[in-house]
């Protein structure tokens, strides 16, 4: 622990108040971590339950996949049976919301013995989010990125936060040196597409047409591609069932899990017909914002970091489908903040330090208790709010090298 700790305070992208919330975030995701996998999981486990997390919807998807077509995915009730057939007292229903070509990425995890499958998907995911987000040669911030709270609810969850991660945010580091490639990582996020409501809006206003183009392509290639391998079939029932799985899986997904304004809304006492409303209202006003930041960071001469921030915070602000574990990309943009635009250390405020701190250690109160929800929201929309006022407040010119 104290060579970690030595490590992280020499990688620390910030003096002053900073280094204190590191520490913090340090010791506070290793009693997460001791908790949630430790009291939460381990039973299960020992006990031999094979759907003991996430994890095990992922296998259970490949091996769907590998026995039978794949457009059988979207049925809810055929999907159940066949996982109840791989374990039989598996109650909680895990449905496939993903398009077709997510198998892609789960296809490999069919062939592993289901022990293997949690430590080999959380193992293999979490290495590409944090090559991601270590982009640039800065490989010190991997403490960071690997053991923030948020981090280790994705691990305790065995979900796919780190995969979408690494894709949204290798993306959005690439479009400064290659826009192409960059659009095609961002293309491959679409298989949770909620997550990146805000991302072709923020390319157009920021005129990225490289980017776009490469996405289109890569969208393109992925549908053709997915088609050919598991059948054109699954596409239109994709398409069909994609927009009724919410209220397919509330029943067994509480709003405590959730980590958007619409959840907070709810678990405030809001008719959730009018937290929604709100929650796409906020999303509305969202959009006009990065539309606005980008295109003020396009005449500046490219995007920062700082934008890439917003833009991260502001995505995930938007959207109305957002778990827990999906926080680990915000991990990234807090470190963003915390530097300078063109990579340099910087002496945080304590506003400034106490709204990043909050950003990187809510998970931790999201987890562990149920009273103070309302963290979620107010971190998130601190954080946009700080990426904000950094973007429109710079007075230093395009980044000296890219994000």
């Amino acid at each position: 622990m104290a060579f970690l700790l030595r490590t992280w305070r020499a990688g620390l992208p910030a003096d002053g108040p900073w280094r204190a919330v590191a520490v913090l975030g340090v010791l506070g995701c290793s009693a997460v971590l001791a908790a949630w996998l430790g009291v939460r999981l381990w039973p299960a486990v020992r006990a031999g339950a094979l759907f003991f997390n996430d994890s095990a919807a992922q296998w259970s998807f490949a091996r769907f996949a590998m026995e039978r077509p794949a457009a059988g995915l979207y049925d809810a009730a055929g999907l159940h049976a066949f996982q109840q057939g791989l374990y039989p007292p598996l109650r909680q229903t895990f449905p496939f919301p993903y398009p077709p070509h997510y198998l892609f990425a789960v296809w490999p995890l069919g062939w592993l013995d289901p022990r293997f499958v949690w430590p080999g998907w959380s193992g293999v995911t979490l290495a590409l989010f944090v090559v991601a987000g270590c982009a640039g040669g800065r490989w010190r911030d991997a403490p960071l990125l690997a053991l923030a709270p948020a981090a280790v609810v994705a691990v305790g969850y065995g979900q796919n936060g780190f995969l979408t991660g690494a894709l949204i945010l290798g993306g959005l580091r690439l479009l400064g040196r290659h826009p192409v490639w960059a659009g095609v990582l961002l293309a491959g996020a679409t298989i949770k597409p909620h997550l990146g409501l805000l991302i072709p809006l923020a390319l157009l206003a920021g005129g990225q047409w490289r980017a776009l183009a490469g996405g289109a392509a890569g969208v393109v290639g992925l549908v053709a591609l997915s088609s050919l391998v598991f059948g054109w079939e699954a596409w239109p029932r994709f398409l069909g069932t994609i927009l009724g799985h919410a209220g397919a899986i509330d029943p067994w997904v509480g709003d405590l899990r959730k980590a958007t304004i619409a959840a907070n809304l709810t678990l405030a006492g809001l008719p959730r017909a009018v937290a929604y409303q709100v929650q796409w209202a906020l999303a509305a006003g969202l959009a006009v914002l990065v539309a606005l930041a980008f295109r003020h960071e396009a005449r500046r001469g490219g995007v920062s970091p700082w934008g890439i921030a917003l833009l991260l915070a502001a995505g995930f602000a938007a959207t109305p489908y957002g778990f827990l574990y999906d926080l680990p990309v915000l991990v990234a943009a807090v470190l963003m903040l915390a530097r300078a635009p063109d990579g340099a250390a910087r002496r945080l405020a304590w506003p400034e330090a106490a709204v990043l701190g909050a950003a990187l250690l809510f998970p931790v109160a999201a987890v562990m208790t149920s009273r103070f929800y309302w963290m979620t929201g107010a971190s998130l929309l601190a954080l946009v709010g700080l990426a904000a006022w950094k973007v429109f407040s710079r007075a230093d010119g395009p980044c000296a090298r890219p994000p």
